[in-house]
This record gives structure tokens, C-alpha cells and sequence, in this order.
């Protein structure tokens, strides 16, 4: 059985810390907002760089093991896998 307790808005003691929900949350909602403004950024950035090593003659995983290497993530956040460099430089299936 799962002991359900109400939160709330004011700081509670989690675990010996304390939790402070409105605080969190608002600083949640700066770092997304910031997060999605710079999308675009993040984006032309993985692009130049996946353009110039299909130049090279890379292969999409190869250009997505660089990327990821180098610490460039998609527009979202995550890794890059061949299939998303396959879309990102607009190729065909």
C-alpha cells in the first residue's frame, strides 16, 4: 500500500531537505524556457557540423558518433543516432 500525502505550495522536509514546490517549479519553467529558445541554436549548430562531415564522406553514424562525442545534443536534448542525422541533413529513407 502506497501512503498518499498532500503537498502543499508552502517548503516541506523531504528526506531530511527541504522542498520548496513553488520555488522548484519556477525555476523548472526558466530553465525550459531558456532550453526552448535556444532549439533553433542547437539545431544549426548539429547541422553545420553534420553537413561538414557528410562532405568528408562520414556515414550517418559515424557523423552521429561525432556529434555525440563532441557533446552536441538534437534540438531535444537527446543523442544522435544515424536515423536522426539521416532527417536532420534531409536525405532520403
Amino acid at each position: 500500500q502506497i501512503e498518499v500525502r498532500p503537498v502543499y505550495p508552502g517548503a516541506i522536509g523531504i528526506d531530511g531537505a527541504r522542498f520548496d514546490p513553488h520555488a522548484h517549479f519556477a525555476e523548472w519553467r526558466t530553465r525550459q524556457a531558456a532550453w526552448t529558445r535556444g532549439k533553433a541554436e542547437r539545431n544549426q549548430l548539429a547541422l553545420a557540423d553534420a553537413r561538414r562531415l557528410s562532405a568528408e564522406g562520414r556515414s550517418n553514424a559515424s557523423i552521429a558518433a561525432s556529434l555525440n562525442a563532441g557533446h552536441v545534443r538534437s534540438a531535444t536534448g537527446k543523442t544522435w543516432m544515424g536515423e536522426g542525422i539521416r532527417k536532420l541533413l534531409g536525405l532520403a529513407p
